[in-house]
């Protein structure tokens, strides 16, 4: 099935377009495969787009707002959604990235707390990581709360890498959360 996304092109118009990118820099060339905007299809291969071809009559998923009058849904919908994230590194050397389509975001080696805008159809992982655990505090805990749950809880170093979240529109109107952990203990901490 068909995976609704964010891309980046090299032209302001879709069937101008010759490469369909998964950054803002036009970095990183997206996979070869096909590529839609409801109304024309594009095969991309070899990192080249193909010529454009009318999408036939098919029922298209879209993200819409969803609210409870007509202003609500003109003036409250502006798409972007905030993900309050932070960062707790209370004991041993810990790091956490935050990854927002297969892309770091934010990277910190210290406690810290911020706020990043995703939108519908974008999908977020994380990862974090404790080293440095010394008797009799060997335990070393990797962790996350909010949207993603889950723990790595090894002897002396973890990583985790947790499951993927995938940005939905019932999100919209919502504050995200998601809450990191690197620690040392004498037992794992959840």
């Amino acid at each position: 099935m068909a995976i609704n996304s964010i891309y980046f092109l090299n032209a302001a118009d879709f069937t101008l377009a010759t490469a369909v990118y998964l950054d803002s820099y036009l970095d990183n060339i997206a996979p070869d495969g096909f590529y839609g905007n409801g109304t024309i299809t594009r095969q991309q291969s070899s990192g080249i787009l193909l010529t454009a071809e009318d999408c036939v009559g098919c029922g298209v998923e879209v993200s819409l707002c969803a609210g409870t009058s007509a202003v609500d849904v003109c003036c409250n919908c502006d798409g972007e959604i905030p993900l309050a994230w932070s960062f707790n590194e209370i004991s041993g050397t810990g790091q956490m990235v935050l990854y927002v389509n297969e892309i770091a975001v934010e990277t910190r080696t210290a406690s810290a707390v911020g706020t990043y805008f995703v939108n519908v159809g974008d999908e977020i992982t994380v990862s974090v990581s404790t080293e440095g655990c010394t008797s009799p505090n060997i335990k070393a805990s990797s962790s996350s709360s909010g949207i993603i749950n889950g723990l790595d809880c090894t002897d002396f170093s973890s990583v985790y890498n947790s499951a993927t979240y995938f940005v939905v529109s019932g999100d919209l109107g919502t504050t995200l959360t998601l809450d990191t952990y690197s620690q040392c203990a004498d037992t794992c901490i959840s």
